[in-house]
C-alpha cells in the first residue's frame, strides 16, 4: 500500500452550479472525513483528479478542488481500475492572508494485487468500497440489473434460435 500526502488545489474557486468551494469546506468537511477522488471527465485536463464530498461525485456542486499534476499522475491508474483508493482529510488549515480554508489529504493507494487495509483480494476491496460509499453501491446495483437484463435477452434470443432450428429441421425431414 502506498501513502501520499497532497494539498487540494482550487479551493478558492466557485462551482458553476452551486455554493462556493470555501462554503462547502467550511460547513461540511472536517479533519478525519473521507473525500471522493474522481477522474476529470471535462476534457480540459486529462491528468486531473477532482476532489468531491462523499455522495454524488458527478455533481460539480460537491467539488472542493483538485489534486496537482504530480499526485494526479500517481492516483489516476488506481481510479481507472478496480484497485481501492482512499482519501482522508488530515488537515484543514485556515489562511488569514487568503481568507479561507485549505485541505491536506492522506491518500492510500492499493498495490498492484489490490491489497489495502489488510484486504486479500481486489474483489474484497471493491466490495468494501461499495459499502463505504452509498452512491457507488447504487451504481454497482444498477449495473448488475443492467447486466442481468442483457443476459435474459440473450437467453431469450438463443432459445428462439434453437427452437427455430428444430422447427426447420423437422420441416425439412417431412
Amino acid at each position: 500500500m502506498q501513502r501520499l500526502s497532497a494539498s487540494v488545489d482550487g479551493v478558492y474557486f466557485d462551482n458553476p452550479d452551486g455554493p462556493s468551494r470555501q462554503e462547502i469546506i467550511e460547513k461540511y468537511i472536517h479533519v478525519g472525513d473521507e473525500v471522493i477522488l474522481v477522474k476529470n471527465r471535462s476534457g480540459k485536463d486529462s491528468v486531473a483528479v477532482i476532489v468531491h464530498l462523499p455522495g454524488r461525485p458527478q455533481e460539480t456542486l460537491s467539488q472542493v478542488g483538485s489534486l496537482d499534476r504530480d499526485i494526479s499522475t500517481k492516483v489516476l491508474p488506481h481510479l481507472s481500475g478496480s484497485l481501492k483508493t482512499e482519501a482522508k482529510v488530515i488537515e484543514k488549515p485556515y489562511s488569514k492572508v487568503q481568507g479561507g480554508y485549505g485541505l491536506e489529504l492522506e491518500i492510500l493507494l492499493a498495490d498492484e494485487t489490490g491489497v489495502s487495509n489488510g484486504s486479500n483480494s481486489t474483489e474484497e476491496s471493491t466490495s468494501n468500497l461499495a459499502t463505504a460509499d452509498p452512491y457507488l453501491l447504487e451504481l454497482l446495483q444498477e449495473q448488475n440489473r443492467y447486466l442481468k437484463t442483457i443476459r435474459d435477452v440473450l437467453i431469450f434470443f438463443f432459445t428462439v434460435a434453437v427452437i427455430g432450428g428444430i422447427i426447420a429441421l423437422i420441416a425439412s425431414c417431412s
